[in-house]
């Protein structure tokens, strides 16, 4: 599957999920010969996803790797606390999972129904009861969560 194939599917899961779906393109155009445009966007997460909550995501094909801009974007939102995650097309059942009923705990937000705090950034379950943190989940100065697992699904 090809990374624009694997977009294009995951816009479609999210708009079925009542998401609304940004997708960033590379502004730069080809112009006789050498890239003109906003260099400051290069790297930028491919997909801004908006709803019940908001989260960003990088997609990449199966063995597809990220360039030092694209880490650079990653590192910087999920450090400031934002739902971050680098998705290929193996990621598929928990990306439907992502976009379930569960909501955002970043990092030293308190559980109220567990009565603790999130010791890193994880998904809650719609009742609370329980934390989740996916492994496609980007942390901040790590990479993928299930580089480092963290909190057990």
């Amino acid at each position: 599957m090809t990374e624009a194939e694997f977009q294009a599917q995951v816009i479609q899961l999210c708009e079925m999920r009542g998401f609304t779906v940004g997708h960033f393109a590379d502004s730069r155009k080809q112009a006789g010969g050498r890239l003109v445009g906003d260099t400051r966007a290069k790297g930028i997460p491919d997909l801004v996803i908006v709803g019940r909550r908001c989260l960003w995501a990088e997609l990449k094909a199966e063995h597809g790797r990220l360039s030092t801009r694209q880490r650079f974007w990653l590192d910087g939102l999920s450090g400031a606390g934002v739902e971050t995650y680098l998705w290929t097309p193996g990621d598929f059942s928990e990306i439907q999972r992502v976009l379930g009923l569960w909501r955002w705990l970043p990092r030293g937000e308190r559980s109220t129904e567990l009565g603790r705090l999130a010791d890193d950034p994880c998904l809650a379950d719609v009742d609370g009861a329980r934390l989740w943190q996916p492994g496609s989940l980007w942390v901040a100065g790590h990479g993928r969560a299930d580089e480092r697992r963290v909190v057990a699904a």
